[in-house]
C-alpha cells in the first residue's frame, strides 16, 4: 500500500498572527532606520560647516582678513571667495576676476562707517558674466545639508535668491535682493555666513550695534578683531529659505548669498531670512575656531526680540560685545 503524507497549512488565525508580528517588527525598525539616517545626515552637515569655516580661515591666512559677507558692488557672496580653499579651485577660476575686489566700505573696529554705497544693480554684477553664471549653476555638495532637500520645488511667487544682503542705512533697514520666480537653475546652499545682529552699519540702538559679526556688507575682518574669541563667535549657520515643512519661499545661491542678519533669532518655524534646519529642535553653527555646535531653536517667533534667548544668540554671533556665552547652555 502507498501512504500519502498529509500536509497541514496555516490556519487563518496563524496567518494573521504572523502578519501582526511582521507589522510590529517593521514599526520598530522604521524609526531606528530613520534615526540612523538622520544621524548620518547630521554628521555630514557638521563636516560641511566645518569645511566652510576652515576655508574662511585659510582665506584669512592667504589674504590677512576674512572673506566678505558679500560684495556690495558685484553681488558675490562669502561662498564664492572661499572656493579655492574648499577644493573648488576650478570653479573659482571661472569667476571673472574684475568681480572680486572689495570696495573700501568697512571701517575697522572703533571706526566710523560711511553711508551705504549706492550701487547700480543692473551693471557690473556677476549675472552679466556668462562664464560666472555657468559656474554658478554647479551643484556643490559641500554647500548642501543632506536633511534639507535644498533642490525641491519652491512656492509660487518665490525663486532662487541670487543676491541677498541686510544692512542698516538710516532711517531704514534695507534688504537688497534679486530673484527670478520663473528661473531655477543655480547651485544652492544651506549655509550662510553671519553678519551679527544687523552687520556694522550704526543704528544708534545699543542692543543691535553691539553685536556685529565677522561677515557683513563689504567686510574685511581680521581674526584678531574677534575680541570675544573665535571659539565664542559664530561664523556660519544653516538656513532653509522657508519653513521646515510645506513649500519654501526661496532658495539661496552659494555664489551670491550674503551674510545673514541674526536679529531675527532662530525660531522653531524659520522664515526665509532666519537661520533654520531640518534637524529636529536644533540648528548647527560653525564657530570661528572651526568647531561646529548645535543650538536649540527658540519657541517664540522671529518677531519676538530682546528675550533671554535672543540676547544669548546675539552674543554668540557678536565679535566684540564682551559677553561670553556657554553655547552648551543653549544646545539640545
Amino acid at each position: 500500500m502507498l501512504r500519502t503524507k498529509e500536509r497541514r497549512g496555516f490556519t487563518l488565525i496563524e496567518l494573521l498572527v504572523v502578519i501582526a508580528i511582521i507589522a510590529i517588527l517593521i514599526a520598530l525598525l522604521v524609526p531606528a532606520v530613520q534615526k540612523v539616517r538622520e544621524a548620518a545626515a547630521r554628521t555630514q552637515c557638521t563636516n560641511n560647516l566645518k569645511q566652510l569655516m576652515l576655508g574662511a580661515q585659510a582665506y584669512h591666512d592667504a589674504n590677512k582678513q576674512l572673506p566678505p559677507g558679500n560684495n556690495g558692488a558685484t553681488w558675490l557672496g562669502t561662498g564664492a571667495y572661499i572656493l579655492p580653499f574648499i577644493d573648488q579651485e576650478p570653479a573659482y577660476s571661472q569667476i571673472n576676476p574684475t568681480l572680486l575686489p572689495i570696495l573700501p566700505n568697512a571701517a575697522p573696529p572703533g571706526g566710523t562707517l560711511p553711508a551705504a554705497q549706492s550701487v547700480n544693480f543692473e551693471t557690473n554684477v556677476w549675472l552679466n558674466y556668462a562664464a560666472t553664471v555657468t559656474v554658478a549653476m554647479n551643484i556643490l555638495p559641500v554647500f548642501i545639508c543632506p536633511s534639507a532637500d535644498a533642490y525641491r520645488p519652491l512656492a509660487a511667487g518665490g525663486g532662487e535668491m541670487v543676491y541677498y544682503a541686510e544692512l542698516y542705512a538710516p532711517p531704514y533697514l534695507e534688504t537688497i535682493s534679486w530673484y527670478d520666480p520663473n528661473y531655477q537653475g543655480f547651485g544652492r546652499t544651506n549655509y550662510i555666513s553671519s553678519a551679527g545682529s544687523l552687520g556694522r552699519y550704526p543704528t544708534g540702538i545699543p542692543q543691535v550695534d553691539n553685536y556685529w559679526g565677522p561677515f557683513y556688507d563689504d567686510s574685511a575682518i581680521h581674526l584678531t578683531d574677534i575680541l570675544d574669541g573665535t571659539s565664542n563667535t559664530i561664523g556660519f549657520g544653516e538656513t532653509l529659505g522657508g519653513p521646515v515643512l510645506g513649500a519654501r519661499t526661496f532658495a539661496w545661491m552659494w555664489m551670491g548669498a550674503g551674510a545673514f542678519a541674526t536679529m531675527w533669532d532662530i525660531p522653531q518655524t524659520p522664515d526665509y531670512y532666519c537661520y533654520g534646519s531640518c534637524h529636529t529642535g536644533i540648528v548647527l553653527f560653525a564657530f570661528c575656531d572651526g568647531t561646529v555646535r548645535p543650538l536649540a531653536t527658540e519657541a517664540s517667533g522671529a518677531g519676538d526680540l530682546f528675550t533671554a534667548h535672543w540676547y544669548a544668540f546675539q552674543a554668540l554671533c557678536g565679535c566684540a560685545d564682551g559677553v561670553i556665552i556657554n553655547s552648551d547652555d543653549y544646545g539640545p
